[in-house]
């Protein structure tokens, strides 16, 4: 992004929806990226994530949600989160949960990487943001 003495401001919105099907071969992606799925890439100026919005389309087995940020040559773990075992009924619904970011840019070409460390249903992600 090109310096400047105005704050930059995001310039268009920008909407992903991934689903998650397998679980992770390797905690760690430096060793392993197989079923890691890509979340979000940055634009050519940068990008912002506003939140990520989490949803299992079915019965959850008790896992974590990995979330890594790839920077073109390494995977750096950026955070995880905890997904209780949910069995949906018709007073229960299933698995879901939203992390919200009050600052979280990306630098050009960076991407955002997810994992599940078990699965028992597919699990859909939605990431909203925006390139600068």
């Amino acid at each position: 992004m090109a310096k400047t003495y105005k704050p930059p401001f995001v310039q268009g919105f920008k909407s992903t929806t991934i689903r998650i099907t397998d679980a992770l071969v390797d905690e760690d992606l430096n060793v392993d990226a197989t079923n890691a799925v890509i979340l979000y890439t940055a634009g050519a100026e940068g990008s912002k994530i506003s939140s990520i919005n989490v949803c299992a389309t079915g019965v959850t087995a008790a896992a974590r949600l990995i979330l890594y940020v790839y920077n073109g040559a390494t995977y750096a773990f950026l955070k995880s989160y905890t997904i209780t075992v949910v069995t949906p009924s018709a007073g229960v619904t299933e698995a879901q949960f939203v992390v919200s970011f009050d600052d979280f840019p990306l630098e050009a070409g960076f991407k955002v990487y997810a994992g599940l460390t078990a699965i028992t249903a597919a699990i859909d992600i939605t990431t909203l943001g925006g390139d600068y």
